[in-house]
Formats: structure tokens, C-alpha cells, sequence
């Protein structure tokens, strides 16, 4: 569904109009209401979890010659919110290649390892074809040696939470998820109008789909290796 559906099924389920409004925008009063509801269950569903698979995306970037450090933004990221990275020295998230055919894998060094082993002497000007990178506080990206080549960086990143804007728009989620929104937008307008029962409803259909939701759309769990 839709922006507009969603907010036109708000309205005919909370029993406000049975037609809804015309469009999402530039709208007043009890309408504009219910898509100011909508807009916030979309984004509440979206904070719950910063690694909710449908916010990850692909980047890709070029290292320059001499330059260690990289922002999201030198990266060509406007909708960046964190690195896809563990907090593991053998993880493998980050790739780097010159050519196709010689595509590595880069180690990650959590910072404060990283400034102590690098971040000293001759190490810091030491340069090469990167083999580890760490990620700063700031989210910016060092590579150890510093690139003597232009590379190609490759890697995984969260986006910041999605905004529907236009009527049309859908959520970026898969579509028998999307009624989550519409449920959790009915609760806001049970307790607005102090009608219990629609946000009874709205709560309990909200809680069911989400499951279905994390269950989809949550890095699966894994074993870690045997203590003995």
C-alpha cells in the first residue's frame, strides 16, 4: 500500500470517513492528523532496529592517492546511519580491489587498536595497498597502509530511516508488512480520541505483524564456535 492508502484505511478503520482524504498533502484538521499518524508509525518501525535488512545498501567508492580517511559523505553517502561492520577482527565486511580480479578482503581493527598500532612514528606516513581498516568515532573510515593506488573500497552500510513524501510512495519494507503502519498509526488515534477498543485493536494486529516483520527482516541469529 501506498502512502494514500494507508492514510485512506486509517480513516474508513478509525471510522473518521469512509472515502479518506483526496491526497496526503497539504491537508488540515482530522486529515492532516491521520497523516501526520502514519508518517510517525513509519518511522517508529523503522528506529526499532538499526539492523533491519530492508535499510541495508551497497556502497562503493574510490580511494584517492595518499588519503587514509574517508567520511560517509566522501564516500558519496546522503542517506548514511552506520557502517555494516562487527566488532571482530576476523569479520569480513569490507573489500578493496585495483582490478577486478585481485578483490580482497580488508581486516577490521576496532580504533583504539588500530590508533595504537598505526596511529605512531613512520607508521602513520606508511604507505601501500591497504590490508586493514578501522572505523573512527565519527564514523570515518581509516585504512592501514595508506592507499598508494586508487582502489575500489566495497562494503555494506544502514540508511537513515525512510520518508514517504508523495502520495505514491511505499514503504520500503515488503508490501504484507505494511499494514504494521496502519495499526500502529490506528493506536496513536485510539488514544488521541480516548477510544480504547480502536486502540486495543491496533495493538494487537501491530504486535502480530511485527513479529512477521523481525522474523524477515532481522539478521538471523548464528552459533558461535564450540567453548571446548
Amino acid at each position: 500500500m501506498n502512502k494514500l492508502a494507508l492514510t485512506k484505511r486509517l480513516s474508513r478503520d478509525c471510522g473518521v470517513n469512509q472515502t479518506g482524504p483526496s491526497t496526503t498533502l497539504n491537508q488540515s484538521g482530522e486529515y492532516l492528523r491521520l497523516v501526520n499518524w502514519i508518517d510517525d508509525a513509519y518511522k517508529s518501525i523503522q528506529i526499532l532496529y538499526s539492523t533491519w535488512q530492508f535499510l541495508r545498501e551497497e556502497f562503493n567508492f574510490a580511494t584517492v592517492i595518499g588519503t587514509a580517511s574517508y567520511t560517509p559523505a566522501a564516500a558519496g553517502l546522503t542517506d548514511f546511519a552506520e557502517w555494516v561492520s562487527d566488532d571482530d577482527q576476523d569479520s569480513e565486511d569490507f573489500r578493496l580491489y585495483l582490478t577486478a580480479s585481485d578483490e580482497r578482503y580488508l581486516v577490521y581493527m576496532p580504533w583504539e587498536m588500530f590508533r595504537v598500532a598505526y596511529m605512531v612514528g613512520t607508521q602513520r606516513t606508511q604507505t601501500g595497498r591497504p590490508s586493514v581498516y578501522t572505523i573512527r568515532p565519527d564514523d570515518t573510515v581509516m585504512f592501514y597502509p595508506i592507499p598508494d593506488q586508487i582502489y575500489t573500497c566495497l562494503g555494506e552500510y544502514y540508511k537513515v530511516p525512510d520518508v514517504m513524501t508523495a502520495d505514491t510512495d511505499e514503504p520500503i519494507f515488503p508490501e504484507r508488512f505494511h499494514e504494521a503502519i496502519l495499526y500502529r498509526a490506528m493506536m496513536s488515534y485510539g488514544a488521541y480520541s480516548q477510544e480504547p477498543d480502536k486502540y486495543s485493536v491496533g495493538d494487537r494486529e501491530y504486535r502480530r505483524i511485527i513479529r512477521g516483520l523481525k522474523k524477515s527482516q532481522l539478521p538471523q541469529m548464528s552459533w558461535g564456535e564450540p567453548l571446548a
